[in-house]
């Protein structure tokens, strides 16, 4: 009798409605430090394992997922994926994904950018943001990031979300620890108020 337990752990549940599935293509993927594929889409559902590192994933008009290793995520069918990358600056990412063909499809589709009118809201152009902006800044990023403990994002990381954000105009070597701290406390006072 064999007395090793086998155990199952539920990772992700999704529903593809009437989509059909008649080949499964397998990569194994790995991103370098700050690697991202920027805005693409893929023609099928795609679900994948982060196997080492983090990855981040946005799909375009929602917030940004953060996904830890040994975590699953999914990215639905003929939707633009506002960008999809690895979480650390330091170490690579490596994920394994299934794409869900149905017959002769492509995995993956690039996209263009997203043009400059897109930082429009209600027809009006939004203000620029610049390093001292650390309320602002701390409000896109609860945003962007809802389920992500500010006070657990090193200065490395944070300095790169901010530089990210969409209508960030400032000069990247122009941040300091001062101001990444203020934009840390102001980040970390919204997801205060966030669970509250």
């Amino acid at each position: 009798m064999n007395d090793l337990l086998i155990e199952r752990q539920p990772l992700l549940q999704k529903i593809f409605g009437n989509h059909a599935v008649t080949q499964v293509d397998v990569n194994r993927v790995t991103f370098p430090p700050r690697g991202k594929s920027g805005r693409h889409m893929h023609p099928c559902p795609v679900v994948g394992y982060i196997v080492s590192g983090s990855a981040y994933c946005q799909i375009e008009g929602e917030s940004a997922e953060l996904y830890p290793v040994g975590s699953a995520f999914y990215e639905p069918a003929n939707r633009p994926i506002a960008d999809f990358g690895n979480a650390s600056d330091i170490i690579p990412m490596t994920f394994i994904a299934f794409y869900l063909l149905d017959g002769d499809q492509k995995t993956i589709e690039m996209l263009p950018p997203k043009p400059a009118e897109s930082l429009c809201q209600g027809g009006a152009m939004t203000r620029e943001i610049l390093w001292n902006d650390a309320e602002e800044i701390g409000i896109q990023l609860q945003e962007k990031f809802p389920d992500l403990d500010p006070l657990a994002v090193r200065f490395t990381d944070l300095h790169r979300y901010v530089t990210e954000l969409e209508g960030f105009a400032d000069d990247a070597a122009k941040s300091t620890e001062g101001k990444l701290e203020a934009i840390q406390m102001a980040w970390h006072e919204e997801y205060e108020d966030a669970k509250s």
